[in-house]
């Protein structure tokens, strides 16, 4: 059976609507976002959101904010961030690594040349990441598990892209 979902204004007004068999409130907003990416996408702010397994590509964000926002499987291909910020740090690149290990990975390329490291909970500079990598001992500790070793590769992972993208520039 065909549902029907509607997005509404807070002040009532339709303003989409997606018909599909099982559809869900998910489902729909992705369908929303795809439809009208350019034309709403500008000045939102993402934050405290849970944006997990959604596509993104060739999107244009203008001054947006993703603070504390999760990212899991989602994709940002060839999107541009223009004035956003992640956890208020102005950038010009941003990598979500997912699937390494227990948690995302943000890595941030700031406006000021500062390259950042999210893992998890903490967001670091890649000079705080490389002097005390192992700042979380009660779950990561230094003890050469697995859990630990996919964290640090995931970090390794994150390090890789910012050469990746400082040898692209060139």
């Amino acid at each position: 059976m065909e549902t029907i979902i509607e997005i509404k204004s807070i002040f009532g007004k339709v303003l989409f609507s997606y018909k599909k068999e099982d559809n869900s409130v998910k489902q729909a907003v992705e369908a929303f976002l795809k439809d009208n990416y350019d034309k709403i996408i500008r000045e939102v702010d993402f934050s405290d959101l849970d944006l997990s397994n959604i596509s993104f590509d060739n999107s244009r964000f203008y001054n947006s904010r993703f603070d504390n926002s999760s990212f899991y499987n989602s994709s940002f291909d060839n999107s541009s961030f223009d004035n956003s910020s992640f956890n208020d740090i102005p950038f010009i690149r941003l990598k979500f690594i997912n699937g390494l290990y227990n948690y995302s990975v943000a890595c941030i390329l700031a406006k000021n040349g500062t390259k950042y490291i999210k893992m998890g909970c903490y967001l670091r500079t890649l000079a705080e990441w490389e002097n005390d990598f192992w700042n979380n001992n009660n779950e990561f500790p230094n003890d050469d598990s697995e859990k630990s070793n996919m964290r640090k590769f995931a970090f390794e992972c994150a390090k890789k892209w910012f050469e990746t993208i400082e040898l692209s520039a060139k």
